[in-house]
């Protein structure tokens, strides 16, 4: 028992120092912790989990909201898919956009009013201001935004899915489940919304449920890594920590350098007393953060 003690005292210690930190026994708090999630977005991001993470790009090529934010105003240096040309706007979307990428999130908004003041049907301006107050966590806002631009945007799908994943951050996750019901009723094999829909299902507490969504992932893409990774964390938080562990190495035998999988590994390992083992993993993350 002493030596448990002073195992876990170590490890407290060890832990505080690092770059990030890791709530145990929440993988809430983990999901927030992901580095790769809020690339140009807010934490706790369970919506954009998808976007550009090496866990989800080798599986989401059909159907995949998470490649499709390339194609977004926001998601990249350009306007492609403007649906107003109008000259006196295009200005107004650089000086927004600028402003955002400065982190200047409040006043990139006053531009987009602007925009709209010139054309208040712009469905970029009205998207791109509920990006913005996603990205300030003023969900409400966010939402209130893609509503009104969720029977007329390019792909209705899609604003259903950040619709969903307003809804999700805020926690009102059966809201965010009806969403997603949206964008599986027409395409019922849409893997980003099946994914994600396990993912709500899975912080509502039930995870022998999101395990039937990832499962059904995997039967048509059986090396879809998010939907690995996923599912150990849902045998994690079962108390399947060992059948956790074995879905994380899967990931690690092709990225071995996934700090996501590492940390998930770690905490794995320290639920069932390989605190030694566990620490082996910090200090890796450690290492190759230090080469970023």
């Amino acid at each position: 028992m002493l030596k448990r003690k002073n195992a876990i005292l170590f490890l407290s210690v060890v832990i505080s120092g690092l770059v990030f930190f890791i709530n145990i026994n929440s993988y809430g708090e983990f999901y927030q912790d992901l580095p790769l999630a809020n690339n140009g977005y807010t934490n706790n991001s369970y919506g954009e989990f998808y976007q550009d993470l090496p866990l989800a790009n080798n599986g989401y090529t059909n159907n995949s909201y998470g490649e499709f934010y390339q194609d977004l105003p926001l998601a990249n240096n350009g306007y492609t898919n403007f649906t107003s040309k109008n000259d006196n706007t295009s200005e107004l979307f650089k000086i927004a956009s600028s402003l955002y990428k400065q982190g200047k999130y409040k006043d990139s908004i006053q531009y987009y009013d602007e925009i709209l003041k010139v054309d208040a049907n712009n469905t970029d301006a009205i998207y791109s201001k509920g990006f913005v107050y996603d990205t300030l966590g003023e969900y409400d806002k966010a939402i209130k935004s893609y509503k009104k631009i969720e029977d007329v945007y390019s792909d209705k799908n899609f604003i259903k899915f950040k619709i969903a994943s307003s809804y999700s951050k805020s926690w009102k996750l059966k809201e965010s489940i009806k969403y997603l019901n949206k964008i599986l009723e027409t395409q019922p094999e849409n893997i980003g919304a099946m994914h994600f829909k396990g993912i709500n299902v899975d912080k509502m507490g039930e995870h022998k449920k999101a395990i039937k969504y990832y499962d059904k992932i995997l039967e048509t893409q059986p090396e879809n890594i998010g939907a690995i990774f996923s599912k150990g964390v849902s045998m994690d938080k079962m108390g399947e920590h060992k059948k956790a562990i074995k879905y994380y190495d899967k990931i690690l035998e092709t990225q071995p350098e996934n700090i996501d999988v590492l940390k998930a590994k770690a905490i794995a390992l320290m639920n069932i007393g390989e605190y030694e083992s566990s620490m082996k993993y910090y200090k890796q993350i450690q290492k190759i953060l230090g080469k970023q």
